[in-house]
């Protein structure tokens, strides 16, 4: 009997020892913060949003095998340098940017983005440029993401940059993998939170390989007329202008501006003649841009925008919407 009550004590003492020691652990990379925690969490309503306060998260832009990094703000919103101060008693004028990767900056750094250019862009006009750009994002994720997190910014114009997702194919099963997945990994699962178990997982499971999105037409001047795939699109024509409409509603019940402004080659659809007739109502204003060139991609990618086609197409679109922008300093 004794011999039993010895060997459960020593059960029980190797049992509380191996559980101190992993809770040190998880302790220890708690403190290191490492490995670094998802970058994604769950949206209502949107599927995914980036996770809060994230300082220089190191992202993988795989096709070129690149690290570019992403900070954000307490709600989320990707940062953009600020801009200079506007002077005393003069606030800035407001533009949000939503939109799909693209718009996000995919594989860029927060100064190569076109939302960086655009800001550089009005840098005479006290504008400050607010990136809600979110990867994956159709219309109706943006209008979400608007409703839960983009008014508090009381914007005085609202970019919507969208298109490319709406019309592709809606998947046929949950996907499995992506931001959204991780979104629901970190909800779901204690082991998510772990930081031992992500280390171990680092370790011992290897990443998914990377699907390569078909490339899309590259043509600047391609037809706005395209057919649809053959699959349902994500975000159906009636749905995509409802949405739409919604962003119109809203602006004129809060005082703001709403332009749709679809990148020339990547966001080219046939939802641009919903954006073109709705701004012939006077709905919203409506920038179509045919650049000589088309505007530069990344290596290996042409769905995204490399830093010079950013550049530029933030400089195009700050001379299309110089007529909107007021100065608010020199108003006063």
């Amino acid at each position: 009997m004794q011999q039993k009550v010895s060997w459960i004590r020593q059960v029980c003492f190797g049992f509380i020892t191996v559980v101190a020691f992993f809770a040190l652990l998880e302790g220890a990379l708690r403190l290191a913060d490492y490995p670094p925690g998802a970058s994604y969490r769950p949206a209502p309503g949107a599927g995914w949003s980036l996770q809060p306060n994230l300082q220089a998260s190191p992202m993988t832009h795989h096709e070129s095998g690149t690290v570019f990094h992403v900070s954000t703000d307490e709600n989320g919103l990707r940062r953009t340098p600020s801009p200079p101060a506007p002077p005393p008693g003069c606030t800035f004028y407001r533009i949000l940017l939503l939109g799909d990767s693209n718009t996000f900056g995919w594989g860029l750094e927060e100064d190569q983005t076109w939302a960086y250019s655009l800001q550089q862009a009005f840098q005479d006009h006290a504008v400050q440029v607010i990136n809600a750009g979110m990867p994956g994002y159709t219309i109706v994720q943006c209008l979400e993401l608007f409703r839960r997190v983009g008014t508090r910014y009381d914007p005085d114009m609202v970019i919507l940059s969208v298109g490319m997702h709406d019309i592709a194919p809606a998947p046929s099963n949950p996907p499995g993998s992506g931001p959204r997945a991780v979104a629901v990994d970190t909800r779901r699962s204690l082991l998510a939170r772990s930081k031992l178990a992500r280390l171990l997982r680092k370790i011992l499971v290897a990443p998914p390989p990377h699907v390569q999105r078909p490339a899309l037409d590259t043509n600047a001047h391609a037809s706005e007329t395209t057919p649809h795939p053959l699959k349902p699109p994500k975000v159906p024509p009636g749905e995509f202008e409802k949405a739409l409409n919604v962003f119109c509603d809203l602006g004129a019940q809060a005082g703001f501006q709403v332009v749709t402004a679809p990148i020339p080659g990547i966001n080219t659809s046939s939802y641009r003649a919903i954006m073109r007739r709705l701004a012939g109502e006077g709905r919203l204003h409506h920038v179509a841009l045919s650049p000589s060139t088309p505007y530069e991609r990344l290596p290996g990618d042409p769905n995204h925008l490399g830093p010079r086609g950013a550049a530029r197409f933030g400089r195009d679109l700050a001379q299309a919407l110089a007529p909107l922008v007021p100065n608010p300093c020199k108003a006063r």
